[in-house]
């Protein structure tokens, strides 16, 4: 029997276009005759731009000024208010970036995971010099982060000696002053400075410092939670002095590039 050509070829064409209209409907893309059983490169997609402008966080700034009494049917008068920003991650700020190199016969002769232990020490490192950096002195806030005694705009209590229970209070009244949230006040403080203010007694030998019977080894002063860490730094000069400050955490914005270059 004798077959038409062209009736097949016209077959033919049917099913290609049928397979590419199930194709396009299943959401696959037939790379045509040409490319058929070649490698594919995809197209690749425009990267996004990154934008090094610091970031910007508005706050209020100062009290509107005389506010004023108005009476009924009396004109309200016009006050201007204040708006400040706070300018996080300049494009100057560097980064902490660190790299460890291993072989393939370290890895293979190790007896734990190489990559887990490596990494695990890696971000403890890391998290270590970032904790070092908000509690220090240093910083100047366009290279490297300002740490927390570095910063303008806080009040200061001088003490001349030891580290006494007045001097918090003295601390404490200035942020109730303030008009500070009082309750969400913390103490920062290294152990010896928190340990020489709680060997202090009454007159019958009782400790005045005592946990917080509510939670596990957590202890205040003055009703706030006391944070001990020893990367609060001294002052500096030939007698260097303990530093400790009364925070609240609520009111520090901390902004991390989670993709650095």
């Amino acid at each position: 029997m004798n077959r038409d050509p062209s009736a097949h070829g016209a077959h033919d064409d049917r099913q290609d276009l049928d397979r590419a209209r199930a194709d396009r409907r299943a959401g696959r893309q037939d790379p045509g005759p040409a490319t058929r059983g070649a490698l594919a490169v995809p197209r690749r997609r425009t990267p996004h731009l990154r934008h090094r402008w610091p970031l910007r966080l508005p706050k209020a700034g100062g009290p509107i000024a005389d506010p004023g009494w108005t009476g009924e049917s009396e004109q309200i008068p016009e006050r201007d208010a204040d708006f400040d920003e706070l300018h996080l991650l300049p494009s100057t700020m560097k980064s902490v970036k660190v790299i460890t190199r291993y072989s393939n016969e370290l890895a293979r002769q190790s007896v734990v995971s190489l990559d887990a232990a490596l990494k695990s020490r890696l971000v403890t490192d890391v998290a270590a010099k970032v904790d070092a950096q908000l509690f220090s002195a240093t910083g100047d806030g366009v290279t490297t982060p300002k740490g927390m005694f570095a910063w303008a705009g806080t009040q200061e209590v001088v003490v001349g000696g030891a580290l006494t229970l007045d001097h918090l209070l003295d601390a404490w009244g200035k942020a109730l002053s303030a008009n500070v949230n009082m309750s969400s006040l913390k103490w920062v403080m290294q152990p010896g400075d928190f340990v020489a203010l709680r060997k202090i007694k009454d007159t019958s030998g009782h400790y005045l410092l005592t946990p917080d019977p509510t939670k596990d080894g957590v202890f205040r002063v003055w009703g706030s939670e006391v944070i001990i860490t020893s990367r609060v730094p001294n002052t500096g000069g030939a007698t260097p002095t303990g530093r400790a400050a009364l925070v609240d955490f609520a009111e520090i914005a901390v902004a991390r590039d989670l993709a650095p270059r």
